[in-house]
């Protein structure tokens, strides 16, 4: 899994094992919620992106961590750091096509009014358009029409998981290493400011 966003802390040497364990469960509570946030406010038109999101942890004696991310997220198969952050003008090669072309086909831009014509007081159809291979040829002179306006203008940010992180509060800075970029959270003053600590301190 390609890791979008991460939850992470530096265990203490004067943590016991329980203490730890309940602090990581309490990470991948946070991990699932955020991912739930995500899958209802990422795009659905490709049906692939939104509930893609995943949660792993990782509970270790140097710290425990959790990441939630997407298959989808960035290339070679993906695009969800695309529709997050937006792009400049660039040109889609033939995989991004591919998912262009189902996005065209699954948001519906080809349908269109079939012209109709009236003979006798009865409506009949225009001989062709309401083929599939019509509609087909449709999606794809749709699909490369918007690849030429990518190419000249580049595509606007979405952030639906920017919407998803402040809309639980989360701190997050956002990691750009120059060949990716997403977000990384820190919890732990989440969990504070929450009471979730000394909650999980009292069941101890």
């Amino acid at each position: 899994m390609t890791d979008t966003f991460t939850l992470s802390a530096a265990t203490s040497t004067q943590w016991s094992e329980k203490i730890q364990n309940a602090f990581f469960a309490e990470l991948i509570g946070l991990g699932e919620a955020l991912a739930g946030k995500i899958s209802k406010y990422a795009p659905v038109a490709t049906d692939q992106l939104a509930g893609s999101f995943t949660v792993i942890g990782s509970n270790l004696p140097s710290g425990v961590s959790v990441e939630v991310g997407s298959p989808y997220w960035k290339t070679p198969n993906g695009y969800g750091a695309y529709m997050e952050f937006g792009t400049r003008p660039h040109w889609i090669g033939k995989k991004g096509m591919e998912s262009l072309i189902t996005w065209v086909r699954n948001k519906g831009l080809a349908k269109m009014s079939v012209d109709i014509t009236y003979s006798k007081g009865q409506v009949k159809r225009i001989k062709g358009q309401s083929s599939p291979d019509y509609r087909e040829r449709k999606i794809k002179s749709i699909a490369y029409a918007i690849r030429a306006k990518i190419a000249k203008e580049g595509t606007k940010e979405r952030l639906f998981v920017l919407q998803a992180i402040g809309e639980l509060g989360i701190p997050y800075k956002v990691i750009n290493d120059g060949s990716d970029m997403y977000y990384e959270l820190n919890p732990v003053k989440f969990l504070q400011e929450r009471g979730v600590w000394n909650r999980v301190l009292a069941t101890l």
